[in-house]
């Protein structure tokens, strides 16, 4: 016998058994699929808030102000506005997302920001292109505008 064993209380033949069976033990975990699939989706919406407490967006709370302005006007005349101020105030987007909305835009020194920031990234290997920018710097590719067609051109290129 070792020195450790006299620590322990002993187990009768019973708990043993249930222990083997796994009866009486503390797992509290949900039974059946839809529960599982239920314990699931609140596990990633718990993650998610805490991920969206202690990581702060492209330019913290300004940023994520910003960013907002820029989707509630996203279509209006004062998206442009709305575009600039964000530049102006935490830099050129780093979120597909947002690139995708500054590209959408229409106005020339902001599109051909978004594509030079997106070039970067690239280059840099910071940044994967999503499909849904691909397709939207395809399209720019054949733009008239030559500043435009010539980044986004670069951009498929490399990518």
């Amino acid at each position: 016998m070792s020195s450790g064993d006299d620590d322990r209380p002993k187990l009768s033949f019973s708990e043993r058994d249930k222990r083997r069976r796994g009866e009486g033990s503390d797992d509290s975990r949900p039974r059946g699929r839809w529960a599982e699939a239920q314990e699931k989706r609140a596990t990633d919406a718990y993650k998610k808030q805490l991920d969206s407490m202690f990581s702060e967006g492209q330019g913290g709370a300004e940023g994520e102000e910003l960013a907002a302005a820029m989707r509630e006007t996203h279509g209006t005349p004062k998206f442009i506005e709305a575009c600039k101020a964000f530049r102006d105030g935490v830099g050129w987007p780093v979120e597909p997302e947002l690139l995708g909305m500054f590209l959408d835009s229409g106005e020339e020194e902001l599109v051909v920001g978004a594509l030079e920031a997106i070039l970067d990234g690239i280059s840099s290997g910071q940044f994967e292109l999503p499909k849904s920018l691909r397709t939207q710097i395809a399209v720019l590719a054949e733009d008239f505008n030559s500043s435009i067609a010539d980044v986004a051109e670069e951009i498929i290129e490399q990518s």
